[in-house]
């Protein structure tokens, strides 16, 4: 038991540079898809709007 213990301390905790570039990848990937489709949401709620109080 104590082994096991020693063996995790000694460990190496954290991410890899690989990994947290992946993940920045994929992040940039997301926004660079979801950023134009929020603003054609926000174009489509005003035209929403200009037409409900017309």
């Amino acid at each position: 038991m104590i082994q096991f213990f020693a063996k995790r301390i000694n460990s190496k905790k954290g991410f890899t540079l690989v990994e947290l570039l992946v993940v920045i990848a994929i992040l940039g990937l997301l926004a660079l898809i979801g950023i134009p489709r929020l603003g054609a949401y926000r174009k489509d709620a005003a035209e929403a709007a200009n037409t409900a109080t017309a």
